[in-house]
């Protein structure tokens, strides 16, 4: 069954389009528009993979990080959520079809907009692979010319690599790698599972990571406790191979999607946002200062 696209439902989703979106988007008074294009992954809680999740449970940290967007200057900060279809409903590549989908939706809307793309866990995942479509698309498709790049992507414990014998159980970690894999190996459907769109992090071809990557940069956030700690890293070292893309790592001793388990886990406010505030520091430092800096005298 074919999962709801957006926030919410399709009625909303009709509803913002036609009431809010005009004064959201067009309004010349608003000053400039900023929309976050967030894949949503699986909750991390219970190692959903690809099987499970939604935007609902995501909806207090959507809302909070667009809050700190508009703490860090940002005028009129949107957020569009997709929640994607989930294994076994369907399986690759109706995921990353329907990243792909929800990104010319959002291009469409905000055209003069500074769009972000974020993911966590299998939505880094994905976030990571539909970067690599808009670059090169797969054998079949041809590329949309129209689709401008993301001006930035943030990437939380990103799932670079579906199967690794790197992807080990550590003692600080709450995932379970041998599942993630079986996982994996159900949401890569039966097909070849070093496809670069769907383990991102085994493609090595430099050239087409600076042809996808953000201009503006990317920042990774990430515990070293965590099961895929060393696809990370690696990830992490092909990025600083590029002298073209400028990258922030934000590494905590600590788990799995870290900054979404402190928002619910937290034992004060300062812990729980934390993750928050990193994330929209990072993005108002590369794209307002960016604007500042640009600015003729």
């Amino acid at each position: 069954m074919h999962r709801v696209l957006g926030v919410v439902s399709w009625l909303d989703c009709l509803i913002f389009v036609i009431f809010l979106a005009p004064q959201l988007l067009i309004d010349p008074h608003a000053g400039f528009v900023k929309v976050l294009f967030w894949l949503i992954a699986a909750i991390p809680y219970f190692g959903g993979g690809f099987t499970m999740g939604s935007s609902y449970f995501y909806l207090e940290f959507l809302a909070s990080l667009a809050s700190k967007l508009k703490d860090t200057g940002f005028k009129n900060p949107s957020v569009f959520a997709i929640d994607y279809t989930l294994v076994p409903d369907s399986k690759f590549p109706t995921q990353l079809n329907e990243a792909y989908k929800g990104y010319q939706i959002l291009h469409e809307l905000a055209r003069e907009a500074e769009l972000v793309i974020c993911g966590d866990s299998a939505g880094g995942n994905l976030a990571l692979a539909l970067l690599l479509r808009l670059a090169r698309p797969p054998n079949g498709y041809e590329i949309d010319k129209s689709l401008r790049k993301p001006s930035y992507a943030t990437l939380i414990s990103p799932w670079t690599i579906l199967v690794s014998p790197n992807n080990d159980n550590t003692k600080g970690d709450f995932l379970d790698a041998p599942q993630l894999h079986k996982y994996g190996i159900s949401y890569a459907n039966s097909g070849d599972i070093s496809d670069p769109y769907k383990s991102p992090g085994l493609c090595e071809d430099l050239r087409w990571w600076e042809e996808a990557l953000p201009v503006n940069g990317v920042h990774v956030l990430y515990g070293n406790m965590e099961v895929f700690s060393a696809g990370i890293r690696k990830l992490i070292s092909m990025i600083e191979e590029m002298k073209t893309i400028k990258l922030k790592v934000t590494e905590r001793t600590t788990v799995h999607a870290w900054p979404v388990v402190q928002l619910f886990l937290g034992s004060s406010m300062r812990e729980r946002e934390e993750g928050l505030d990193i994330m929209a520091g990072a993005i108002s430092e590369a794209l307002l200062l960016r604007k500042t800096t640009d600015a003729p005298n």
